[in-house]
């Protein structure tokens, strides 16, 4: 499965994505859309808000991180002449072998600002968070 980063070309504004890399040794891409899904449901209680899953976020199963380093690399480092490119995904994907057995639960938004920050820190508290810009 290819996942597609999100590109800024030209402008940027004060906008920003995020990506959140779970372990999936300890929870499912199902656990984590329930989970997901009743925070949005709690707010939707609250506020009368009619926020779904979809309008927020994509979550993927992961087991071979290479696309998602690969965009990393290019999103982040494209300018860094202290490692190849090659280098930083060969490192990286070694140093996923170890801490990511199973995969990962990868969170992706939809677009800026689209996964409301009750959900980013609570899926702060279970993994990674990678700030795209």
């Amino acid at each position: 499965m290819e996942i597609k980063m999100k590109v800024r070309n030209g402008f940027v504004s004060n906008s920003s994505s995020s990506s959140f890399i779970i372990n999936a040794n300890d929870f499912s891409k199902e656990k984590i859309t329930k989970y997901i899904q009743l925070l949005l449901n709690a707010e939707n209680f609250l506020f009368d808000n009619t926020k779904i899953l979809d309008d927020i976020c994509t979550i993927y199963h992961l087991k071979d991180l290479t696309s998602f380093w690969s965009e990393y690399f290019d999103f982040n480092y494209h300018n860094n002449n202290d490692i190849s490119k090659d280098d930083f995904i060969k490192n990286k994907l070694n140093e996923s072998k170890k801490l990511y057995p199973n995969g990962v639960i990868y969170i992706d938004s939809v677009y800026d600002n689209s996964i409301p920050w009750f959900v980013q820190e609570a899926l702060e508290n279970l993994g990674t968070r990678y700030h795209w810009g």
